[in-house]
């Protein structure tokens, strides 16, 4: 590791933030009215850096919270008939109850997502 790796065990200079790429805690260095971003692996992030990648982690994040959300929504329809043709119907229509619960939550989280580019998912560019 170089010695200029500044991130240290201790608190001083803890942003309070996650690094985008690898989830680590980042240092925060105010260098003459420029702010930096460093995580203990060496991710380095200048402010603007760090506004894309986060950005793009977060839409990342919610593009993968809308497909849990229908995924986890077609299991339980799937589960539902099952225990349909078992003829247990308080789980059947519990399972449908989640589903209809998890198609809601998609809708909403959908919503956040319209828009995102390709752009949007790529911190490179």
């Amino acid at each position: 590791m170089p010695d200029d790796h500044w991130p240290t065990l201790t608190a001083d200079g803890a942003s309070g933030f996650v690094c985008p790429r690898c989830g680590g805690a980042l240092w925060e260095r105010d260098e003459r009215g420029s702010v930096s971003f460093a995580c203990r692996i060496g991710d380095r992030f200048t402010e603007a850096e760090m506004w894309i990648a986060h950005s793009v982690a977060r839409n990342r994040a919610l593009l993968s919270a809308a497909r849990a959300l229908a995924e986890h929504a077609a299991l339980a329809r799937r589960l539902a008939e099952s225990a349909e043709r078992r003829g247990d119907t308080a789980v059947a229509e519990r399972l449908h109850e989640e589903a209809r619960e998890e198609d809601s939550l998609y809708v909403q989280v959908r919503a956040m997502t319209e828009g995102l580019s390709e752009h949007d998912l790529d911190e490179r560019t």
